[in-house]
């Protein structure tokens, strides 16, 4: 009789996030009822189903900590000129094509690079959020997402009464639309599109949801330099003095921060980004000189259920996504040409 559901054999390396940060080798991992039970020797365990890792490295799975996974639809749109440029730019293109069908397509193509780079999970952050879910966690992946918040009526066309009711009813969504099991998030988008008032509106809501909270924060220097000319503080204090931070809060970016800010928000880390293995994985300089290989990446399984095998989707059509996302690009290219 099988003791587990699925069991990963003959691993030659298992990574481990246990105390010690262990690194095991030749050994097999237990799966039951969608959780590690049990890490033996290779070849002493039994199960259901049996996965062959031999020459493999069995890892947790990444978590990508800020994404806009429906922007995988604008790729390469705006290259070769400084934020503003980009921003205005993509702005542009997201008023054109960015409706929930195309947010849902967009996201379902992000997720699914994210799996076949070993990324599980993904906190993401755009318009439309409950298209965006149902595009994600169509692939499987753990989706992490929330109602986003401007204070004006933004792209979806939603003011703010609009914005608080569709965050009372998150909940119900996330149940609705299934997949792994995520926390709920608010959205708030920035300290520069969300007033303070509002942002005081938001850390009580967390409260009262228990939902945590993502928000960019001091992303450049001109952000900065804004909300000390409107407020005469700086981001940090902004969310702090509002409550925002009394939630568990992640934020985005937050590349220019004071002292003072550190000492706020206290739990910091900087990693050097030109290290080996921490450039993008997406240099589309690279791909137009030479497109060829593929990743290491074999074999994903969220929340226990196998989504990724032999490097390609278990539950998605690539090769007809791959068709409905050029449709959208090609219509793209015909309006914004015929918008100048």
């Amino acid at each position: 009789m099988s003791s587990f559901d699925l069991v990963i054999d003959n691993a030659t390396y298992i990574v481990t996030s246990d105390s010690e940060d262990r690194v095991l080798q030749d050994c097999a991992i237990g799966i039951l009822d969608n959780k590690i039970v049990a890490i033996a020797r290779a070849g002493t365990l039994k199960g259901a189903k049996t996965y062959d890792a031999t020459g493999k490295l069995i890892a947790p799975g990444l978590i990508n900590t800020h994404t806009h996974l429906a922007m995988s639809l604008l790729r390469g749109w705006a290259e070769g000129v400084n934020l503003q440029g980009f921003l205005e730019r993509v702005w542009a293109a997201e008023g054109l094509i960015m409706n929930p069908k195309n947010v849902a397509l967009g996201t379902q193509l992000g997720a699914l690079e994210s799996l076949l780079a070993g990324t599980t999970t993904t906190l993401d952050m755009y318009l439309y959020p409950d298209a965006a879910h149902k595009g994600a966690a169509s692939t499987g992946i753990r989706h992490i997402t929330g109602p986003l918040f401007f204070d004006f009526t933004g792209l979806d066309g939603l003011n703010w009464e609009d914005r608080l009711e569709i965050a009372k009813k998150w909940g119900q969504v996330l149940q609705d639309v299934g997949g792994p099991d995520v926390p709920p998030y608010l959205m708030p988008h920035s300290t520069y599109t969300v007033s303070p008032d509002h942002l005081v509106e938001i850390g009580k809501l967390a409260k009262q949801m228990g939902a945590s909270i993502s928000i960019h924060i001091s992303e450049n220097l001109g952000e900065n330099e804004d909300i000390a000319r409107r407020f005469g503080k700086t981001p940090t204090a902004m969310l702090d003095e509002s409550g925002i931070l009394e939630s568990h809060t992640l934020l985005g970016h937050g590349v220019h921060l004071s002292d003072k800010d550190i000492d706020v928000l206290v739990d910091l880390i900087s990693i050097d980004l030109n290290k080996a293995h921490l450039i993008p994985l997406h240099d589309i300089y690279a791909q137009l000189v030479f497109a060829a290989g593929r990743g290491d990446v074999n074999d994903v399984w969220v929340d226990g259920k196998q989504v990724v095998a032999d490097g390609k989707s278990t539950l998605v059509d690539f090769s007809q996504l791959s068709k409905e996302v050029d449709v959208v690009v090609q219509i793209l290219r015909k309006e914004f040409n015929e918008s100048r």
